[in-house]
């Protein structure tokens, strides 16, 4: 720490023949002007034979993370260096150089040669160059690297950097460049390379790869952590790194207004998952609604979503990614790469559409003990402004744990209703646009909204026999109620379509029940359910013995009505979506079914005869479930889950 050199191995021969095979793994290296070094060297008719290794190291925030070289005699003696190291498992984190390699010829007949193999290792935010490539002295030599099946992270500068191209042409295969699923399955993308040919056959389902092992003291029982790559899928790289700390969580906590680790966490005691509207987006920067400051923090992580457009305009509803946060200033949140997917509907106007930025947060370890929740706010189309240390309602409950995610018996993760909500009115269910149908003609289905159900007149206008509102869609289509018996002028609000994909890789909330139309009422009979919000769970590890809900909800049936007229039940709301990412899943119980539809009542008609029950409404749909990860067992869901790898 602090040094000129953290390690160095050194290899040098004079008129005598050496071989050398040494190795330095293990170790923690930082803030060294040169943190490890190789250097194998000759003098007159020397011969020298470095296989040098590297393995299983942290090295950090150094000037040279790696020095790799050769130096040979000037006097036309003959001297030969040949080096081979291998540069393998180790994590590279803001040295300024990464790894360097250079050889330096002094003479025509010097035969230097220098084979580096370097792969499965992690580099990420390298402040100059990821991997340069040098030639010191004289033009003799050959330079023959492998640079496979490495991780390259926020490469902002050079990816690999060669200096001599015309002496070492090279090529890079298959590595990862990026941090994420979608930059992986889009091919090559290195920031900056020079003179290099990049080739890559890797994608978000490719196998895993190890980048470093790290241990503090290697004693029995120790847990040991590994770092890498794609061991579930691509967003399983964003577990986070435990900065909001440790908690057990023993009653409901509303992540969009309160923090589960008070102020002990990077963002005080702002709520763990603020959330803000999202009304620009340029490059890296998100221009929000209200100043982040203090609320969103560097390094945090944020979930970037569009939750509802408007008629004709919605389809980016649905994107999202998580990110992270480089700075913020007053209104303006500057992330650390650009986001990738678009956000502002075809008319490019954030105006038209629901975007959200909510932070995420990183804990380490999270117990939710019997009784315990956590949830959030109901979705209210962002029209709560923040207030104190809480952000806006979202109906989102997204956070990461880097360690062990433990919901004991008893308690939840729930999301239950807060999606898009179901109001007492004349109209269609609210669905994922923002615009709804009206009026005693509003049975058809929003989208995924229930439809409402229709009157057009029966000859006694008294007989009691109305339609029900149309059930919530998502993963499934809303239940269509059926038609009343005596009463063929009623048509039954239609059920709401499906939507949705299988894996999640968009989220959704589910849709609310259609509502009920009775016209010589003074309100309706039923209020429709709401739709299920979003879980987003990233753990490294998840045992579930209690459950994860996020269901539709039933409708609510309220006040009959006068003069013997009978209104229909109100549709009942789907399920939302839950997605869990996680190396390790014991699954337990995931919910995510629909709510049921309102009763339709039965009294006595004064006026036309004896009365029969008005349709019930319909039931809203199931909505979605994803695991994402190759170890999953124990699970009872329904739906039955997407489970991918």
């Amino acid at each position: 720490m602090s040094n000129y050199y953290g390690a160095i191995l050194s290899y040098y021969s004079g008129a005598s023949s050496n071989t050398h095979s040494f190795s330095l793994k293990n170790n923690s290296v930082f803030n060294n002007t040169y943190g490890l070094r190789s250097y194998v060297g000759t003098w007159w008719i020397g011969y020298s034979y470095g296989n040098s290794s590297f393995s299983n190291n942290m090295i950090k925030q150094n000037f040279y993370g790696i020095w790799i070289s050769n130096g040979s005699a000037s006097d036309n003696s003959g001297s030969h260096t040949y080096h081979n190291p291998v540069v393998e498992y180790n994590y590279f984190y803001k040295n300024n150089i990464q790894v360097k390699s250079d050889l330096s010829t002094r003479s025509n007949t010097t035969a230097n040669q220098q084979n580096v193999t370097m792969r499965y290792n992690k580099f990420q935010e390298a402040i100059s160059v990821n991997y340069q490539i040098d030639r010191t002295l004289g033009t003799y030599g050959s330079f023959s690297p492998t640079i496979s099946d490495n991780i390259f992270i926020d490469a902002t500068k050079y990816g690999i950097k060669n200096n001599v191209a015309a002496w070492s042409a090279s090529t890079a295969n298959n590595n990862y460049w990026g941090s994420s699923a979608a930059e992986w399955d889009i091919g090559p993308q290195p920031a900056q390379v020079l003179n290099m040919t990049i080739v890559s056959s890797y994608s978000s389902t490719s196998q895993p790869l190890l980048s470093d092992i790290f241990s503090s003291s290697l004693t029995e029982g120790e847990e040991i952590i590994v770092h890498g790559a794609n061991f579930a899928a691509g967003d399983l790289n964003i577990v986070g790194n435990g900065q909001d700390g440790s908690a057990t969580v023993n009653s409901s906590i509303d992540l969009n207004s309160a923090s589960i680790g008070a102020s002990s966490d990077g963002n005080g005691s702002y709520a763990d998952g603020y959330a803000l509207r999202v009304s620009g987006i340029s490059g890296t920067v998100v221009t929000v609604s209200d100043s982040a400051d203090s609320a969103f923090v560097p390094g945090d992580f944020v979930l970037l979503i569009n939750l509802q457009g408007i008629s004709g305009d919605y389809g980016d509803v649905g994107n999202y990614e998580v990110l992270t946060v480089s700075t913020v200033s007053g209104t303006s949140i500057t992330l650390a790469t650009a986001p990738v997917n678009t956000y502002d509907g075809s008319a490019d106007s954030f105006t038209n559409q629901y975007v959200v930025i909510q932070r995420i947060p990183q804990y380490e370890n999270i117990t939710v003990s019997s009784g315990g929740v956590i949830t959030a706010s109901s979705w209210d189309r962002l029209a709560t402004a923040p207030s104190g240390f809480a952000g806006m309602p979202t109906g989102i409950v997204a956070f990461a744990v880097n360690g062990t995610l433990t919901i004991d018996a008893g308690g939840k993760v729930d999301a239950s209703g807060l999606g898009f909500q179901g109001v007492l009115s004349t109209s269609t269910g609210e669905s994922i646009i923002s615009s709804v149908i009206f009026g005693p003609n509003a049975n058809t289905a929003n989208i995924g909204g229930g439809g409402q159900n229709t009157y057009v007149g029966p000859t006694c206008w008294n007989n009691g026999n109305f339609g029900g509102g149309g059930g919530g869609g998502h993963g499934a289509a809303g239940q269509t109620p059926a038609v009343p018996t005596n009463d063929g002028a009623t048509l039954n609000g239609l059920g709401g379509d499906a939507y949705g994909v299988a894996d999640l890789s968009r989220l959704f909330f589910g849709s609310a029940g259609g509502n009920c139309y009775a016209p010589y009422c003074g309100a309706p009979y039923s209020v429709p359910g709401s739709g299920g919000g979003i879980v987003l769970a990233l753990a490294r590890n998840l045992i579930n013995n209690g459950s994860i809900e996020n269901l539709g909800t039933n409708a609510t049936n309220l006040n009959d009505c006068c003069g013997g007229t009978k209104s229909g039940g109100a549709g009942g709301g789907a399920g939302g979506a839950i997605k869990i990412v996680s190396a390790q899943v014991t699954a337990g119980s995931l919910l995510a079914t629909g709510g049921s539809g309102g009763l339709g009542p039965t009294r006595l008609i004064w006026a036309c005869g004896p009365g029969e029950e008005s349709t019930r409404g319909g039931s809203g749909a199931v909505g979605i479930i994803a695991i994402i990860s190759s170890s999953v067992s124990g699970v009872s869901a329904n739906p039955a889950p997407y489970i991918g790898n």
